[in-house]
């Protein structure tokens, strides 16, 4: 191991500052929430990574005699390759590990909080990133050329991989795409050992430490599902990855943790799951009526667009008193909740005056909705109240009173008049509509 001793000597100062660094990020962490330090701790890990493949970049496994300027002899290839390419690959993943673990070190849950940022690919691109700064070294080019293709890759790296995560989003092409990327990983580690002539072995070399590091990926979630509390946020990230994979049996667990908790991104998931696998939750109406009433009005959405072609026994009084409640949220998302005001305008048929009452004795939020939700019920009934919010001083609700005519009438006088939405004309092509729909009957 004397090569390996010889190259980190020479890049012991960069290491001592990382030490330092992290040692006062972890103080800073503990004692503040503020991510600036962090940032600047992420920079430096990013810049000795770099240092550390440059300074380990000259070796190759066909170099021989001595290390230039020490008394130091070559090892065997094996050993060389092993000192000169595996373990500063290793370094790099330990530092990455111990960065991840400071930066998450007052959160709820440390440490299978981090160790589950870590698995999901927390800054392992910089792994990759690595990777290709060797092959970039190794061309022994001018800056000049070296630096825009380091870029270039990079940067490729980044969207190729981004468009796949995209286009394969659940099921066996999430694993398959994971091992792919195992494979070309260690093909390109292992191929400066193996050399031309050894393609064979290359192939299966990849492929048999590819098997192995997956079999550790899948055996980590596995752990960390079994032995975390049923409504923890490393259980529930854990279930997530395992749906998101094709397997299905942490379905049942996270609907109990949604049902429990009223949880809105993990419901999200759920759903989208349970669509691409046609999977069924197996929930109660009272269950669902808790579920849709218990939390944000962006929960009651999601649950709004799962229940539309189901019949849970709502009324009408149940939704106003939560659409009344959500509406004096300072930061409630009521007016946007597209389903949820669907779901309502089903039941407005017999309490008409009652919610015209109230949608014009309420605040702001619950107006908002309350045009939503008549233009949802596309009854030309409501056409003249409608109208009466298009010259209204709060542009918000003359937009939303427009969207709900247009969705009624089908009419788009604003765009085909090229006027602004509270002009005269614009409110004359509404009541013309009105008004011959009215005599049409």
């Amino acid at each position: 191991m004397m090569l390996l001793t010889e190259r980190l000597k020479k890049i012991s100062v960069f290491a001592y500052i990382l030490l330092a660094l992290l040692a006062f990020n972890l103080v800073f962490n503990l004692n503040s929430a503020w991510y600036g330090i962090s940032l600047i701790v992420r920079i430096y890990v990013y810049v000795f990574c770099f240092y550390l493949v440059f300074s380990f970049s000259t070796f190759t496994a066909a170099d021989k005699n001595i290390v230039p300027g020490t008394g130091v002899r070559f090892p065997g290839k094996a050993a060389l390759f092993v000192q000169a390419r595996v373990i500063p690959f290793l370094i790099i993943f330990c530092v990455i590990l111990v960065y991840i673990l400071i930066e998450n070190v007052n959160r709820t849950g440390w440490p299978l909080n981090a160790l589950v940022k870590i698995l999901y690919g927390r800054h392992l691109n910089l792994i990759v990133y690595s990777l290709f700064l060797l092959y970039v070294l190794k061309m022994r080019k001018a800056p000049y050329i070296t630096i825009p293709v380091f870029l270039l890759l990079c940067v490729a790296y980044f969207y190729v991989t981004m468009f796949i995560d995209s286009a394969v989003q659940g099921g066996a092409g999430v694993q398959l795409v994971m091992y792919i990327k195992f494979v070309l990983f260690f093909f390109l580690l292992f191929a400066e050992f193996y050399g031309p002539k050894g393609i064979v072995r290359l192939v299966v070399s990849a492929c048999i430490v590819s098997i192995l590091l997956y079999a550790i990926f899948i055996g980590a979630f596995l752990v960390i599902y079994r032995i975390t509390a049923d409504d923890s946020y490393q259980k529930k990230q854990a279930g997530i990855q395992f749906l998101r994979m094709g397997f299905r049996f942490p379905f049942a667990q996270l609907s109990g943790a949604v049902l429990r908790t009223s949880d809105d991104k993990l419901f999200r998931e759920l759903l989208r799951y349970a669509r691409d696998y046609h999977m069924e939750f197996t929930y109660s109406d009272s269950d669902w009526k808790r579920l849709l009433f218990s939390g944000s009005a962006d929960m009651a959405d999601r649950v709004a667009e799962y229940l539309l072609h189901r019949n849970i026994g709502l009324t009408y009084d149940e939704i106003m008193a939560y659409a009344e409640a959500r509406s004096m949220e300072p930061v409630g998302n009521l007016s946007n909740a597209v389903y949820f005001s669907r779901m309502a305008s089903r039941l407005i048929a017999g309490n008409e005056n009652d919610f015209l009452r109230r949608m014009g004795a309420s605040n702001k939020q619950f107006t908002l909705w309350a045009i939503a939700v008549l233009g949802e019920q596309k009854d030309v009934r409501f056409i003249p109240v409608l109208i009466g919010y298009l010259p209204d001083i709060d542009t918000k609700l003359a937009e939303a009173a427009y969207l709900s005519l247009s969705n009624i009438t089908g009419l788009d006088p604003r765009e085909k008049l090229n006027r602004r939405l509270n002009d005269p004309d614009v409110l004359y092509a509404f009541k013309e509509f009105y008004l011959q729909t009215r005599k049409g009957r």
